[in-house]
């Protein structure tokens, strides 16, 4: 049986979603945008692709990036 399609979701539903139909192996990657920036909001599956030995990989990113913020949330350039 082919997995559900979990692309859209958000990452902690997907998870359930996923492991209620199977018990598969999940391996998550995250990204985020090539200039950083402070993330917020929902991590979405954004890619959902198969990967070595049947694990189902999950690309994962954060709704949102406020740019101009550092990761830590403190100032930078002092």
């Amino acid at each position: 049986m082919k997995p559900p399609d979990v692309v859209g979701l958000i990452w902690e539903d997907a998870l359930q979603e996923l492991n209620k139909y199977h018990p598969l192996r999940i391996e998550t990657v995250f990204t985020e945008p090539p200039h950083g920036g402070r993330p917020s909001g929902n991590r979405r599956v954004i890619q959902q692709r198969g990967g070595k030995d049947g694990t189902i990989v999950l690309v994962v990113a954060y709704e949102n990036y406020n740019r101009g913020q550092a990761k830590g949330g403190g100032e930078s350039g002092n």
